[in-house]
């Protein structure tokens, strides 16, 4: 996974469209125009995005797209600029959810400076589930023994191994890998998923000691480096 930084657009205003995505582009967030005017965008159906640009002055179902948007896990933690001219408007999308209000006129100036303001938040969902991929040794202790097996990537809660042995959804194992540091983590997780064919999805839930402020900084930095490396 890349550090890209995705928004998505529900407008049919073409100019605002074109000011935001050009304006986005300068930060390295990339924009895509929603095609849809439904209550709830089919686009957060299939990808993930960290931002959402909402015209409350333009769609009369607004209100409720963003209700929807806040109530889904693809969504929840999305940031949400709302286009809100009028008082009652900018009243409206802030109670249902919106953390940023536009109003007309917008010049490329006024996108830039929200953008900005908003930029360290936007890229914490983004570093929430930002995953790393790796290629280490990981030990496993089940309730039928201890296996190793090889993590493929690691995010703040979780990672993929692979193992010549199944692993049961459900499960609850420890865990014990060495991250590049040289340091060793330890903690307790449960299997989410088993593909069948050796590869299997470990949720992350406790690690030991400072293990997890370390697995974050390690992963923050790496975030960081892919983000500089494609701007």
């Amino acid at each position: 996974m890349t550090s890209d930084i995705r928004a998505l657009v529900l407008t049919p205003d073409e100019a605002l469209f074109a000011a935001f995505r050009s304006t986005s582009q300068e930060m390295g967030i990339e924009a895509h125009a929603s095609c849809g005017r439904n209550e709830f965008p089919e686009e957060l159906r299939r990808e993930k995005y960290e931002a959402l640009l909402v015209d409350f002055d333009k769609l009369s179902n607004a209100a409720v797209v963003v209700a929807c948007i806040r109530q889904s896990p693809a969504g929840a933690g999305a940031f949400v600029f709302a286009v809100a001219t009028d008082r009652a408007l900018m009243h409206t999308a802030l109670s249902h959810g919106a953390n940023v209000i536009l109003t007309r006129p917008i010049g490329v100036d006024d996108i830039r400076r929200a953008l900005r303001a908003s930029y360290s938040l936007i890229t914490q969902e983004r570093r929430r589930y930002f995953r790393l991929a790796v290629d280490f040794p990981v030990r496993l202790n089940r309730a039928g023994g201890t296996i190793d097996c090889r993590a493929k990537n690691v995010s703040r809660n979780g990672m993929c191994v692979t193992s010549e042995y199944r692993l049961c959804p459900g499960e609850e194992l420890t865990f014990m890998f060495q991250i590049p540091s040289g340091i060793q983590l330890v903690g307790t997780g449960v299997v989410v998923w088993d593909d069948k064919h050796g590869k299997s999805g470990i949720e992350m839930r406790k690690i030991a000691g400072d293990g997890k402020a370390l697995l974050n900084a390690l992963l923050d930095r790496a975030f960081e480096n892919a983000h500089d490396a494609e701007c």
